[in-house]
């Protein structure tokens, strides 16, 4: 049976990416491929490091527009292949989780439907949350652009990391 959500409690975002789920699942398990486009628009992240399983953290670095740097952390809760990883995420280590993460991969033909779904521990987190990214000028609803544009990253469609010709801007449904 389906959990049901309060709806006062998450952000769901979703996106049409235009690659194939295993590979889609690939960009979300190694750093040289997440730095690339975790994260709003503007941001530039640097892991320090990734444990890519259950348990397992990702610790990382986003560093702002505006030189200001966020730590965060991710502890893996649950990784099926290629359909599903859940989390919780935090900031600074040593603090409790500011929510927990649900990313779920569906193909569509060719693509993979991306959902990610944040649920907060309240209503007030969660609109916090969403204060804080209007703040960013990223969409609220998204806990990362899934899609950075190229002239914010310095990616384009000749970069040589699959992702980035693949997962290019243009490629993403918004």
């Amino acid at each position: 049976m389906p959990l049901e959500l309060d709806p006062s409690r998450i952000i769901e975002v979703d996106r049409l990416v235009g690659a194939p789920i295993d590979l889609v699942f690939t960009m979300f398990t190694e750093p040289g491929h997440i730095d690339q486009w975790w994260g709003p628009d503007g941001f530039r992240n640097e892991t320090h490091e990734m444990d890519f399983a259950v348990g397992g953290l990702w610790r990382y670095t986003m560093h702002g527009p505006d030189g200001k740097d966020w730590p965060n952390w991710i502890r893996y809760q649950d990784i099926t292949p290629p359909t599903r990883i859940a989390y919780q995420h935090g900031g600074e280590m040593g603090e409790p989780a500011h929510f927990e993460g649900v990313i779920t991969l569906q193909p569509e033909g060719d693509r993979t439907r991306v959902t990610i779904t944040l649920i907060f521990p309240s209503p007030e987190a969660r609109d916090d949350q969403v204060r804080r990214r209007r703040r960013w000028k990223a969409n609220p609803g998204a806990p990362g652009c899934l899609c950075r544009r190229p002239t914010e990253t310095g990616l384009n469609n000749a970069c040589a990391m699959p992702f980035c010709r693949t997962f290019g801007f243009d490629a993403c449904q918004f």
